[in-house]
């Protein structure tokens, strides 16, 4: 086990002499949608947004890179909980959530372009997301969870090596919010997002 972590600890610090990190800000747009584990009530998409930091480690020569962000995000979406007695005077609410969102990804960037690449070069990416509930709307029928873990995946280009421009789709794999009178009756965030990052 000590030789593992040995092994890992060197390959680690070899990474990070030779890797190349850079650092800049996101502006995200998302378009999310509660996804419950039972159709009880329709839903519907909303847009919101992100704002935040990116950082970035380079491994040199191979295409991979390591990325993540610290952004300010807002989520949620439409519920009819009035089509339902249940529900009945409650109307159809529209929830926000405010996130810290830290999204990690794995991504490979094609830069074996014959030059192209310093113009524009495609990569995809995927990873685990986390969030911290900051604050959230106030809806007597909803109660909240703290936070929420997410998977995402997703395509991009890089222009003129500063600009990148993204595409994603990320699954809420933990529920963000429960009905009050149903405790069994929760929801997940799903949500399409277009992000770009200026790198300094």
């Amino acid at each position: 086990m000590k030789k593992i972590l040995l092994i890992i600890a060197l390959i680690a610090t070899v990474v990070s002499a030779t890797a190349e990190t850079r650092w800049g800000v996101t502006a995200a747009a998302n378009i999310s949608t509660m996804k419950f584990n039972q159709e009880l009530a329709t839903t519907s998409q909303v847009c919101n947004f992100s704002l935040g930091v990116t950082g970035e480690i380079i491994i040199p020569g191979i295409g991979f890179a390591v990325d993540g962000s610290l952004l300010y995000t807002q989520l949620g979406g439409k519920i009819g909980l009035g089509e339902f007695p249940v529900w009945e005077g409650t109307g159809n609410p529209r929830t926000y959530q405010h996130y810290l969102e830290i999204p990690i990804n794995l991504k490979f960037k094609y830069s074996n372009l014959n030059g192209l690449e310093n113009v524009v070069a495609p990569y995809v990416f995927g990873g685990p997301s986390f969030t911290i509930l900051l604050a959230h709307s106030d809806v007597p029928a909803l109660k909240y969870a703290g936070g929420e873990f997410g998977a995402h995946c997703g395509f991009g280009v890089e222009l003129m090596r500063r600009v990148l421009v993204s595409g994603s789709y990320n699954w809420g794999l933990t529920y963000a919010l429960r009905t009050q009178k149903l405790d069994q009756y929760s929801a997940k965030n799903r949500y399409w997002r277009v992000a770009v990052t200026y790198m300094f």
